[in-house]
């Protein structure tokens, strides 16, 4: 995981403007941006070497099954290619629950399809692991203060660490377990 211990994120938490208080609507800008960072380094670049189609795969997946989900040809414009369609979707989208549907999406392909994916892994050159990606999103949308973190699978919103540690979380891992 690539968190920079930044001097600037320091001195908030010495003067105490780190908030515990989460947001659930308003998406900050910052975090989509970093967002974006952690996806185009968890799904990969394509390979020189190897060229392959299998990162233009992913993101035709991402782009093609929330477009139809939403009742749309695309995410972005028409002459977009499947990857700007979906970035400039995370970066712009204005409706929270979709940008959510589209990290959870994301997430989910990275965690269950590109994680064991052989071919995958040896032809495209990735710099984030799917376990670093998940970790980084979850932190990073609790430094951005934004309620709600990714796990088995789904996202699901945070009300209060307290009860998301002492409750919702063995719960969770109850379920899980059980068939």
């Amino acid at each position: 995981m690539s968190i920079l211990e930044l001097f600037s994120k320091r001195q908030k938490l010495i003067r105490g403007e780190v908030t515990d208080v989460y947001s659930y609507t308003k998406v900050p800008k910052p975090l989509r941006v970093q967002i974006v960072h952690i996806f185009i380094a968890a799904i990969g670049i394509k390979n020189e070497i190897l060229p392959s189609g299998l990162v233009d795969q992913v993101y035709f997946m991402l782009n093609s099954g929330l477009a139809k989900e939403y009742g749309l040809f695309t995410l972005g414009k028409q002459y977009d290619t499947p990857q700007q369609a979906v970035l400039n979707f995370l970066l712009n989208e204005e409706n929270h629950e979709r940008f959510i549907d589209a990290v959870e999406y994301t997430l989910k392909i990275i965690d269950f399809r590109i994680r064991d994916n052989y071919e995958y892994k040896n032809r495209i050159t990735i710099k984030q692991s799917p376990d670093d990606a998940i970790q980084e999103i979850n932190q990073r949308f609790k430094e951005n203060a934004f309620g709600y973190t990714y796990q088995n699978g789904q996202i699901i919103r945070i009300d209060s660490e307290f009860i998301h540690i002492e409750a919702i979380k063995p719960v969770l891992n109850l379920l899980r377990i059980c068939p």
